[in-house]
């Protein structure tokens, strides 16, 4: 009974942290790991998080507060990354260029612009952050909202080159049986 006690104890005094190289922090609890690949984490809102190994920059436990207020800063982090995912919708990369370079030329080509689209930082007038102020002066949500607006971005032009580069494989291979 005294090791049952000391598990739940220690399962509810602790959190995981995830640091990531671009240097922001997220806390919660490791759901899934999968070595040399991957880390899922599941904050306190509910959010499920997962990052690939190369993001990571170090996986640790601290100490969890019993003061829910503790969690301002986590609970900040996440409504900028929320805002993000719903209001920034990839402007900025460069879908459209990709689609028909692909569809065009080919997709090896159709890399050119998917890449520039992935690597290039969203600009600030197309972010549609709903809370301008807040942005403008929390440097933690402004970080939070861009590290995720830039997510969203390479999401965007790497998934036009994925199903841009379907079709023009499916054109292909209707041209051959026809």
């Amino acid at each position: 009974m005294l090791l049952a006690f000391s598990i739940v104890g220690f399962s509810q005094t602790t959190k995981d942290v995830v640091k990531l190289k671009n240097g922001s922090i997220v806390k919660g609890t490791i759901t899934e790991m999968v070595p040399n690949k991957s880390i899922k984490l599941s904050t306190s809102d509910g959010s499920v998080f997962v990052y690939s190994m190369e993001e990571i920059e170090e996986v640790y436990k601290e100490e969890a507060s019993q003061n829910s207020n503790s969690n301002a800063g986590d609970d900040l982090c996440m409504k900028a990354m929320n805002d993000a995912l719903s209001n920034y919708h990839g402007e900025g990369s460069l879908r459209g260029a990709t689609w028909a370079t692909s569809i065009i030329l080919s997709p090896i080509v159709g890399i050119i612009p998917a890449a520039i689209g992935a690597s290039t930082e969203p600009n600030q007038s197309q972010l549609n952050c709903p809370e301008p102020k807040l942005y403008q002066n929390d440097r933690d949500y402004r970080t939070c909202y861009d590290q995720q607006a830039m997510r969203v971005k390479k999401s965007k032009s790497w998934g036009a080159l994925a199903s841009s580069s379907c079709v023009w494989l499916g054109i292909i291979l209707i041209g051959a049986i026809l």
